[in-house]
């Protein structure tokens, strides 16, 4: 762990042994790193991002949204920052009663795609494919709901967790099916690993503190219905509880649509 800011050796040493900071803290008064980085701000100091670097030098994460974790708890600040960093760096499990760590992924336009907003009062991940027609329907039930004013402080994030799906693929995909949110890429299979999703399309939600509530299956079967008519919007009752404060009617389902590939693994 490495922090860097642009202050000077002598601000940064005093700094560390104030708060007993147990990593190094590197100097950039030239502001060579902030730079390459992307990270200067318009006022010649360093905006607050995190990145999470893997053992092969790419770049695996940025963390944009350190200063929206700011929390004042009577005179005292504090963050959710290093809460979430700890989380995202262990072998973390999504499961119902969990919390999620705010990862983020590439989106499809080579932007950085999170998992949650903080200032949003649930989250939806999806696990899409660009080539599954199951997805193609799931897409379009996301797009209605995530473009409908309700649920206008919901944050939608879609990912394909399919090793041998191009970039390419994916934005035509996104494009196509007119995604009012991120479509992000699982190029390492990392996070459909903690999810351990198996089938696309797969749906998880999360409430604002990114406790999952929900996953499963986008939609289900109405009991007692004819098969022509409708399904229940499962992501859309867990939405519509949270939002009201009342507890998830159904906090999970079997999601049945296409194997997702992983590396290695043949597919039959």
């Amino acid at each position: 762990m490495l922090g860097i800011s642009a202050d000077s050796v002598e601000v940064h040493h005093a700094f560390a042994q104030s708060e007993r900071l147990n990593f190094a803290l590197l100097s950039d008064s030239a502001r060579q790193t902030t730079r390459a980085y992307g990270v200067l701000g318009p006022n010649g100091l360093p905006r607050r991002v995190t990145f999470l670097i893997g053992p092969d030098g790419a770049i695996r994460g940025r963390d944009g949204s350190v200063d929206d974790q700011f929390t004042r708890t009577g005179t005292a600040l504090v963050s959710q920052h290093g809460e979430n960093l700890s989380l995202l760096l262990s072998d973390w499990k999504a499961h119902v009663g969990a919390t999620v760590p705010n990862f983020f992924l590439p989106n499809y336009d080579g932007a950085t795609a999170s998992a949650r907003a903080y200032e949003d009062k649930a989250a939806v991940i999806a696990f899409l494919s660009a080539r599954d027609p199951g997805s193609r329907t799931a897409a379009e039930t996301l797009r209605t709901l995530a473009t409908n004013p309700v649920y206008s402080n919901v944050h939608f994030l879609g990912v394909d967790p399919n090793f041998d799906e191009t970039a390419d693929e994916i934005r035509a995909f996104a494009q196509g099916a007119r995604l009012p949110f991120a479509l992000a890429r699982d190029a390492y299979n990392e996070v459909a690993g903690h999810f351990a999703v198996r089938e696309t399309p797969s749906v998880w939600v999360l409430d604002a503190h990114g406790k999952v509530v929900y996953h499963g299956a986008l939609e289900e079967p109405s009991a007692g219905t004819l098969p022509q008519q409708a399904s229940v919007s499962m992501v859309k009752e867990a939405l519509d509880a949270l939002l009201i404060g009342r507890p998830v009617p159904v906090t999970r389902t079997t999601a049945k649509g296409s194997a997702v590939r992983f590396p290695g693994v043949a597919v039959r």
